[in-house]
């Protein structure tokens, strides 16, 4: 019957019990409040739930799901993007980067139909968006690791995630009114990353590529 439960603030304390929560058939969402915030778990995250299931040669799995927001581009707290620092530490994790909140449900759908661990980190300033929703929201689902092209290009292809996505997009028609194509790939997960080598395939199309990241403290 209990469905949410209140935590201690000690971010290695919360992904603590969710591990254990996992590991004992359950499918919990542990939430920290901000990306920042979870620099402070980061030796649980890599040394635990990143490789569980591993360790134990499949015989044990953790699907634990991490929620947190970040990737907010203003304010002098709360805006820090470590996603190098974590992206290293937490192989053996699905980190999921949506650019709207449609896509964080698709992942969020997807992960609880995983057997491994995830982090999802929310796009904070899309919660001042609107957006359209489907009716079918419970069944819409991310491919992982399966990057989505949103424009497509012929002079140079750009690849971001995230809050970057909209940044890129404004670029895209403004290069598009002085005659540049774009083609604009969205890599919606950074672990895995681009399974397939889509990437590249666009790469031998346009023979320039940007990559578009937020990648610093703060």
């Amino acid at each position: 019957e209990l469905r949410v439960a209140d935590t201690g603030i000690r971010e290695t304390t919360i992904i603590g019990q969710g591990i254990g929560t996992a590991m004992r058939g359950l499918r919990p969402i542990a939430e920290i409040q901000y990306l920042d915030y979870v620099l402070y778990a980061l030796q649980t995250m890599s040394d635990d739930l990143a490789t569980v299931q591993y360790r134990s040669r499949g015989g044990q799995k953790a699907p634990l799901i991490i929620r947190t927001r970040g990737h907010r581009f203003e304010g002098i707290w709360h805006s820090g993007s470590h996603m190098g620092a974590i992206i290293n530490a937490c192989r053996g994790m699905i980190i999921g980067v949506p650019r709207n909140m449609l896509q964080a449900a698709g992942l969020y759908n997807t992960l609880l139909k995983s057997d491994e661990p995830g982090l999802i980190i929310e796009r904070l300033n899309a919660y001042r968006s609107k957006e359209t929703f489907p009716s079918n929201l419970g069944d819409v689902t991310v491919s992982v690791g399966v990057p989505q092209v949103l424009t497509e290009g012929t002079d140079v292809t750009i690849v971001t995630y995230g809050a970057c996505v909209g940044i890129a997009e404004e670029a895209v028609t403004k290069l598009d009114e002085v005659g540049i194509s774009t083609e604009l790939i969205d890599v919606q997960t950074l672990l895995p990353f681009d399974r397939h080598h889509s990437i590249i395939e666009s790469l031998k199309k346009t023979n320039r590529v940007v990559f578009l990241d937020e990648d610093a403290p703060g």
